[in-house]
């Protein structure tokens, strides 16, 4: 785990940010009342901290477990990808960045829609989390993803592109889940919309993977 922790600091360092400040704060409803996303409170009390510190609690144990699983899945390989490409110290960069604005940009159309009400909240890491798997998406659009109960790998950008088709479908139409899907369907736009940003060369990797499906 130690050799771990050296090789992917970025991610670790990370997950162990919001999976501690989660932990302490299931405890502490006062701590999390403070945190947690609110456009409601935002716009009347200017607390714009709230955009990112709602992506470093959660709900419960199993929304934290699931975050933190998929997090540590694929930040890894955008670390190394990084890291590798751009070097140590911008690939760190670009790997904090593209969590963290993925928690901002994921809350933004969120937040235009529900200033006035007052009843609407939402927290946890599932914009940067959407960001950084789809990022991944982009860089290996080809590469098998394996869904629980699903035994056969299904490529990457079918996985893809399923998702975001249903979350903009229960973002639009309205869900009883709980689950702020608009939230997860733009921060995994923005997370191809970051590897465009910063190579837009990579889009013709791309389009070269998608060709050697058919």
């Amino acid at each position: 785990m130690l050799q771990e922790i050296q090789v992917f600091p970025v991610t670790f360092s990370l997950l162990f940010l919001f999976g501690g400040i989660s932990v302490y704060a299931f405890s502490r409803p006062e701590l999390k009342e403070n945190l947690i996303f609110s456009p409601y409170r935002i716009k009347r009390t200017n607390e714009w901290y709230r955009f990112v510190s709602s992506g470093f609690i959660h709900a419960d144990w199993m929304h934290l477990i699931f975050n933190g699983y998929v997090f540590y899945q694929f930040s890894r390989i955008i670390e190394i990808y990084f890291t590798s490409t751009y070097g140590a110290f911008l690939g760190s960069l670009y790997t904090i960045f593209l969590f963290v604005s993925g928690i901002i940009v994921s809350h933004i159309t969120t937040y235009v829609k529900n200033t006035e009400n007052s009843w609407y909240a939402s927290l946890g890491a599932s914009g940067g989390v959407s960001s950084v798997l789809y990022a991944y998406i982009f860089l290996a659009p080809t590469n098998n993803l394996y869904l629980l109960f699903i035994p056969v790998g299904i490529p990457a950008i079918v996985v893809g592109i399923g998702y975001l088709f249903l979350s903009n479908y229960y973002a639009r139409n309205g869900s009883r889940d709980n689950i702020n899907h608009e939230a997860h369907y733009t921060g995994s736009l923005w997370g191809v919309v970051f590897m465009l940003l910063i190579n837009p060369k990579g889009i013709f990797v791309f389009i070269d993977q998608i060709k050697s499906l058919f």
